[in-house]
Parts: C-alpha cells; sequence; structure tokens
C-alpha cells in the first residue's frame, strides 16, 4: 500500500509498516487503508505519527474516531464505547487556557489529595491511596454501568454518567463523570470526599 499526503512531509515507512500491520489477537486489521490514510493527512508530524504505532489496541482502533471528534489519540489513556459512542480519557491538561481544564491531570489535581495543588479547591477527593490507574478504572466502571443524567441547560455540550462505587472498609460513594459531547472524558468525582 501507497500512501500520499495531502501535506509535505516525509512519511516514516516504519511507522506505515505498524500501523498497516497492527492485528488484533485473532490476526483481524486493526486499521483500514482509509483509516491510515485519514492520520497521514491529519496527525501534524512524523513524530507525532509514529508515536500512534505505539498505542494500546484499545486506542489504535478507535484513534480515528478520537482524532475526528478532536481529541488526541497520542495522549489517550483508555477508550471505550458507550451506546455505539467512543468514550475517551485523556492525559488532559490539569489548568489551560482560559481556564479550560480537562482528562486525568485535572482528575488528579483537582481531586486527589496528592495532586498538584488543587486539591481541595472547589473538588471532592478520591481516596488517597489510589491511584492514577485505581481512578481510571473507577471512571470506566462509571462510564460502562452507570446512568447517564438528563442534560444540564447550564452546561450545553456536556453530560454526567454516575454510579454507586464500592471503595472498600464499607465505604461507597456515588462518582460522577463528565463528558462533553465527542466523548472525551472532562472530569470525574466523588460526590463527597472518601478519606
Amino acid at each position: 500500500m501507497r500512501l500520499i499526503s495531502k501535506k509535505s512531509r516525509a512519511r516514516d515507512n516504519n511507522t506505515l509498516n505498524k500501523l498497516t500491520n497492527a492485528v488484533d489477537i485473532d490476526g483481524n486489521r486493526l486499521l483500514s487503508n482509509s483509516d491510515i490514510q485519514y492520520l497521514f493527512d491529519n496527525v501534524p508530524d512524523s513524530a507525532q505519527l509514529a508515536r500512534y504505532a505505539a498505542l494500546t489496541e484499545e486506542v489504535l482502533v478507535h484513534s480515528v474516531q478520537i482524532l475526528q471528534s478532536n481529541g488526541n489519540p497520542a495522549r489517550t489513556l483508555r477508550v471505550t464505547t458507550r451506546d455505539g459512542k467512543v468514550v475517551w480519557l485523556e492525559e488532559g491538561v490539569a489548568i489551560g487556557k482560559d481556564g479550560v481544564d480537562f482528562g486525568m491531570l485535572h482528575i488528579w489535581d483537582k481531586h486527589h489529595p496528592n495532586g498538584a495543588g488543587l486539591a481541595g479547591v472547589g473538588g471532592s477527593q478520591f481516596p488517597s491511596n489510589y491511584t492514577k490507574d485505581d481512578i481510571s478504572n473507577v471512571i470506566f466502571e462509571v462510564i460502562e454501568a452507570g446512568e447517564t443524567l438528563p442534560l444540564n441547560p447550564n452546561h450545553p455540550g456536556k453530560y454526567v454518567i454516575q454510579k454507586e462505587i464500592d471503595f472498600g472498609s464499607g465505604v461507597s460513594e456515588i462518582v460522577k463523570v463528565a463528558l462533553d459531547d465527542s466523548g472525551n472524558i472532562l472530569s470525574a468525582f466523588p460526590l463527597k470526599d472518601i478519606d
């Protein structure tokens, strides 16, 4: 297969081969030729495109959908589907331009006691012994089995899924996960501090 880009930049044949030959456990290709062409046409530079070849299978298979939704597959930590829609968690931004923050960095900084300064500032806390992986597991448990709340007219383009989570030692609490309408996870938090 020969890919021709709309952009004039050198193509890394190693990256092309890795993307073309990426298969699941049953030997099925993860990306179609049109998916690969889309990536080559829309990923800004060769170095970033090369990172796509190292993505986990679950992220790679949804990379085009994430990119088409203005997400960044190269910074995506985990992905799933809910009601036929791709939902993903990016590394995100703790404090972004214009106050826009989202993803794991926002969640960790605002909703974990070991966060980088925002913890306790208007946000309830996950348990102090929870790692980012533990929080990610909670988030995806909520996404996969939680209840979607009615849309809030004060937050157009965003929706919330919630589920009661057992944190162990007889402690359970409702956890809410906020997403934008493209499926990008913006935030997640328990209703009350866990520790």
